[in-house]
Formats: structure tokens, C-alpha cells, sequence
């Protein structure tokens, strides 16, 4: 047996092993990029959500090696407008947040962002599968699937953080990021990353991985299916390819 976490860019070569290659990216809380996802998927099409403005530059410097567009929203379970903190300190600038207030970091810039869903987002778009939701924003992931109930029946891959416990003294941990998605249809498929509080070396956080559970690769079996889940896989992939390229 292997006891290891993978990190992102094994675990992204373990399913294109398996056939998947992803036609659309969503990538939620893109902050200075996610250079994992565009290595492996360059052919993608990639949606960057990063409402922070400091962010836009080098957002834009991304975007002329990948094909996609910055969306300038944050994402959540619902639209409306938020305040948004962006702390001053260079040292904290990344994990600008919902969630701060002036009492926890005295050195805040709050601004308004606009906050909209993914279920709202793609109403009207035409979207290419297969899809990969990757989100990173800062202790509101959950927020962003239960912004999605609908576009979360398309998609095939869910990477996201996770705290093991509320990351500001409240809010989503990680059974309620079980339980919500496994009663949307998706399993835990790997570990990817864990993340450590530096002062004592405690886990605070885990970058998991969401299989669809209609997926050939999701199969519930362990010992007796990995052959099988790849073979099954392929298939499904290629299937899903050859449609593709028929409607071309």
C-alpha cells in the first residue's frame, strides 16, 4: 500500500492516467495563479474568478498564455454586494477575505465586491465538458458549491480547501464539506495538500479532491476495481471526446 498525500500535480497526472483532460477550468480565488492547472491542462479553457484588484495585472499576464477570461466577482451561495477585507500587510495580502474585521486585523482595506453564484453565472453559457471546479477563497469554498447545486451535476472534479476546523472561529469545517458533497453525488477521491498553522504545526487545513460518484473512475470498490475503473474510464472519456469532435 502507498501512504502518501500526492500534491497537485501527481494527483492531475493520476487522472489524465485515467482519461480525464478537462475542456473547461473553473478556477475560484485565483489571487497570483494556479500554475499546477495550467501546466497540465494548457488546451483548457479557463474561467478566473479573483475580485481582488491588486490581483488584475497578473491575471492578465496569465491569460496570454492560456485561453479564458477574468472574472472580476467573488463567489459565493448567493449574489448581493460584500464587504471584502484585503489586508495592507504584504505578508497577509493572499488570504484577503469575507471574513476579517477591523478588530482581528486593525490594518484592513474594506471594499464592496460584487458576489454572484455559479448556477447564475453559466445559466446562459454554453459550456464544453468535461469540467474541473478548483477553489481556493479563504475558509468560503463551501460557499461556492452551494452556489453551484446545479452546475455540480456537470462537473466531473472538485478540487478544494478545506479547514479542518472553522478557519476564523466559526463557520464550515470539514465534515460539513463531506457531508454536502456526498449528499450532491460526489465522493472524496484523494488527500492532496494539507496546510499547517505555523506556530504550532497543527493541520488548519486540506486540499481535497471531489469525484463525481457517476464517474467510472469514482467506482466504490477499492481492491477489486482498479483495473476495471481504468478501462471503464478511458472509455467514458473517449466517448465524451468523440462527441466533442463530432459537433466540430
Amino acid at each position: 500500500m502507498r501512504a502518501a498525500y500526492v500534491g497537485y500535480n501527481k494527483l492531475l497526472n493520476n487522472l489524465k492516467d485515467l482519461g480525464f483532460k478537462p475542456e473547461t477550468v473553473i478556477d475560484a480565488g485565483v489571487a497570483n495563479g494556479t500554475p499546477w492547472l495550467y501546466e497540465e491542462f494548457p488546451a483548457a479553457y479557463f474561467y478566473l474568478f479573483e475580485p481582488v484588484p491588486s490581483f488584475e495585472k497578473r491575471i492578465s499576464e496569465i491569460l496570454k498564455s492560456i485561453k479564458g477570461e477574468h472574472i472580476q466577482l467573488a463567489l459565493g451561495s448567493k449574489e448581493e454586494i460584500a464587504e471584502f477585507y484585503i489586508p495592507k500587510d504584504e505578508g497577509l495580502h493572499q488570504i484577503s477575505t469575507f471574513c476579517f474585521t477591523e478588530k482581528t486585523v486593525p490594518k484592513d482595506t474594506k471594499y464592496e465586491v460584487g458576489v454572484t453564484t455559479l448556477d447564475s453565472f453559466f445559466l446562459n453559457k454554453e459550456i464544453t465538458y468535461p469540467i474541473l471546479l478548483k477553489t481556493d477563497v479563504q475558509g468560503y469554498d463551501l460557499d461556492v458549491a452551494k452556489g453551484a447545486e446545479r452546475l455540480l451535476k456537470e462537473i466531473d472534479i472538485v478540487i478544494t480547501e478545506v479547514p479542518v476546523y472553522g478557519p476564523w472561529g466559526g463557520g464550515a469545517e470539514l465534515k460539513d464539506y463531506i457531508d454536502y458533497y456526498y449528499a450532491h453525488d460526489f465522493i472524496l477521491y484523494d488527500l492532496v495538500q494539507p496546510l499547517r498553522r505555523p506556530d504550532d504545526d497543527r493541520l488548519h487545513s486540506i486540499d481535497l479532491c471531489f469525484a463525481n460518484a457517476k464517474l467510472p473512475l469514482a467506482a466504490r470498490e477499492l481492491y477489486t476495481s482498479g483495473k476495471k475503473a481504468i478501462r471503464e474510464s478511458l472509455a467514458y472519456y473517449k466517448s465524451i471526446s468523440d462527441k466533442q469532435k463530432s459537433k466540430n
